[in-house]
């Protein structure tokens, strides 16, 4: 992993997501701490513990790591589990959330219980960008900064996602998530012109609509009968 994220950075990226699965504290703080020994202090580290670990384990892990400058630390307990997030909170590590934000409804729920100090919005997941675009409405209502995920998606959603971020004041000056260089890419698309990066960067088309192309037989070939 820290071999990755050297590699991550030699490409132009300032920034890289620990994955950790909450099944070994001690393992999971190496991981950490691996990746962040070999990073700059400019460069961003977060930790993704994809709702892994329970009320006990995350406040353990949590202290380990609150001194290794780490962004913060994204959904440590489960999803449903609001109190843990609050609790979560109290170790000083910035808590954000992904898993706990699937629908509007979410969002209120997370943000009047002060549940989270960073939201992670993915377009893919809320259902679109009408969707997207209100649940930046709650975050902004409560003082709450964004961060736009990515998911392993098709072109359509992640030309969406630039756009999301680049119209969120919310999330103008953070980092943006993915997929990035070492997710799985998928290996064809049915837009014509792809992604590309440039020094940890990516353009936000301004051409009409979102700015892309599809290419329409694609699309019937790997089209699935409902």
């Amino acid at each position: 992993m820290a071999e990755e994220a050297r590699q991550a950075l030699e490409k132009g990226f300032r920034g890289v997501v620990v994955k950790v699965d909450a099944e070994s504290i001690e393992r999971d703080v190496q991981r950490v701490r691996s990746v962040r020994d070999v990073l700059p202090a400019g460069c961003t580290v977060r930790v993704d513990c994809n709702g892994g670990f329970s009320r006990d384990t995350a406040k353990p892990f949590l202290e380990s790591i609150a001194g290794m400058d780490i962004e913060f630390v994204e959904q440590p307990v489960a999803a449903s589990d609001i109190e843990g997030l609050r609790a979560c909170r109290t170790v000083g590590v910035p808590i954000s959330v992904d898993e706990s934000v699937i629908t509007l409804r979410d969002a209120l729920e997370v943000v009047s219980h002060n549940a989270c100090d960073i939201m992670n919005i993915k377009v893919p997941r809320v259902g679109g960008l009408l969707l997207a675009k209100r649940m930046v409405a709650v975050a902004a209502a409560a003082g709450v900064p964004v961060v736009v995920g990515g998911r392993t998606a098709l072109q359509l959603s992640r030309y969406t996602s630039r756009h999301l971020a680049a119209s969120t004041p919310g999330s103008i000056g953070r980092k943006h998530e993915g997929p990035g260089p070492l997710s799985r890419a998928l290996s064809d698309d049915v837009v014509t012109n792809w992604t590309t990066q440039k020094n940890g960067y990516v353009r936000v088309e301004r051409s009409p609509g979102m700015g892309y192309e599809i290419v329409w037989d694609k699309v019937q070939r790997y089209a699935m009968s409902s």
